[in-house]
């Protein structure tokens, strides 16, 4: 941003970086004797006048003058300042002329002269002339780590160096770090040369340990005791993550014998081909068990799409056997079975999951279920899920062909399906503290299962879309569904 200082008339102008500020004498020159002194680089409190700002300080202060006293008979004195500072010195009497050039990072930024006459003790600011806007450097906070610059505001021209600082577990990913003065700049070290143009700077972070080595290593050095209650971030970052990457990790994690929280995030599976498909699919199962008893919590890699295979058994993470929590925000499909009875999980996360497969779920913890992109499940998928006191399934339409989906899960309590037209077989089977219920339009709900004879109930009513609640010994129409 460029941007103009005030100018008082009566006093010399001084332009810098494309900013006027004032450097006019102190006081009248006067025919005194004594001892001269001069100053520099000051803006007299005048302020922008397109942005309300004053002169960055760290112009003022990067400015250096180089000084030339000439006075009576051809005397010539040489004295450097930087900015903000002052010369002082014991002249001779008579006229004297000052010429001041100053310099910004190597560069003249301008001149300025003054002629007087000196007789006595004085103090003056020379008027100085600088040419040659100053542009503004922005950088934007950055999530994972820090970008500064050794400059807020650099003339064109300027080297303008950057220092990176990932925050830990992070890392500065190829190709990101750039400029951009209209057009992005990408910068192949962490130096640019200033154009005659504001610029941002921008830069992505990436999150994890990158190798195998690398968590080993951290692995070990980690102090503290890592209990399931409070298990070690283990940020992991390996692209592509091949299944040797996978089971050498797990290996990593047994030898360490530490809980951790393991977030892949940023890691990246291969794509595979399935049944003639070509997938990005996380499976974990190992036959032999090594370190997935230590996984507290998982955060799958971040172009996973489906979460293990068609096949039913063996359960997946059946080894998982401390795992709280799994999450995966591009999961789209979750295979049959695939964390069944994984009694310490209590918590999942697949905010675009659309298909689940028989008891992919049956057998947890988990206590809330809301999975708004949820399209179609099997059997049994929530199968004595003692635990599960609310669902969300607000996609879900015709369930007819799959049976005792929430068979057994004694704590439910609410069940939201505003779209279901068709609810299946002893689809809540079991279900004895169901009380809250949310159906589409003129749902067939028969041998549903849901209890206190909603059923007789509902077939008595008008059968409108909406919530349902019983209370007072019977069910009761409560209104539309909303979010």
């Amino acid at each position: 941003m460029k941007s103009g200082f005030l100018v008082k008339a009566a006093l010399p102008v001084l332009l810098l970086a494309g900013c006027t500020f004032l450097m006019g004498p102190d006081e009248p020159v006067g025919e005194n004797t004594g001892t001269l002194t001069v100053s520099f680089g000051e803006t007299g409190g005048d302020r922008a006048v397109s942005s309300g700002k004053d002169l960055p300080a760290e112009i003022l202060a990067a400015l250096r003058y180089e000084v030339r006293f000439t006075g009576p008979g051809g005397v010539v004195v040489n004295r450097r300042v930087s900015g903000g500072g002052t010369i002082s010195l014991s002249l001779t009497q008579g006229p004297w002329r000052i010429d001041a050039s100053a310099y910004y990072m190597e560069a003249l930024a301008g001149t300025g002269s003054l002629s007087f006459k000196l007789n006595g003790s004085a103090s003056v600011r020379v008027p100085m002339y600088l040419s040659g806007p100053c542009y503004e450097i922005t950088i934007p906070p950055t999530a994972g780590g820090t970008v500064a610059s050794n400059f807020s505001f650099a003339f064109p021209g300027t080297t303008v160096t950057l220092t990176v600082m990932p925050e830990p577990f992070y890392w500065l990913k190829p190709g990101t770090l750039k400029y951009n003065d209209g057009a992005d700049h990408p910068l192949s070290g962490t130096s640019f040369t200033m154009p005659a143009a504001d610029v941002t700077v921008a830069a992505v972070f990436g999150k994890g340990l990158t190798s195998i080595t690398e968590v080993s290593d951290y692995l070990a050095n980690a102090a503290g005791t890592y209990t399931a209650a409070n298990p070690l971030p283990l940020p992991v970052s390996i692209a592509p993550l091949q299944h040797s990457d996978w089971a050498a990790l797990l290996g990593a994690i047994a030898a360490a014998g530490k809980y951790v929280a393991l977030d892949l995030s940023d890691s990246r599976v291969a794509i595979t081909n399935y049944n003639g498909d070509d997938l990005y699919i996380f499976d974990p199962y190992q036959a032999n068990p090594t370190g997935e008893d230590k996984i507290v919590s998982l955060v799958l890699p971040g172009n996973a799409t489906h979460l293990g295979l068609g096949t039913i058994y063996p359960p997946r993470f059946m080894h998982f056997t401390a795992l709280k929590e799994v999450s995966g925000a591009g999961i789209t499909y979750a295979g049959h079975s695939v964390l069944q009875d994984l009694s310490a999980l209590t918590g999942i996360d697949f905010p675009a999951l659309e298909t689940i497969g028989t008891s992919t779920f049956s057998g947890t913890a988990l206590t809330e279920v809301d999975l708004p992109n949820l399209t179609s499940f099997d059997h049994q998928s929530f199968q004595s899920c003692t635990s599960l006191r609310v669902v969300r399934l607000k996609n879900i339409t015709n369930s007819s062909s799959r049976s005792r989906v929430f068979d057994g899960c004694t704590s439910l309590e609410e069940a939201y399906l505003p779209a279901a037209t068709r609810i299946g077989s002893g689809f809540f089977e079991g279900c004895t503290n169901l009380t809250t219920v949310a159906l589409g339009g003129n749902c067939d709900i028969s041998g549903s299962g849901i209890p206190n004879n909603f059923e007789a109930y509902y077939n008595g009513t008008a059968k409108e879309a909406g919530v349902y609640r019983y209370y007072g010994g019977t069910w009761h129409y409560e209104g539309p569904y909303t979010d």
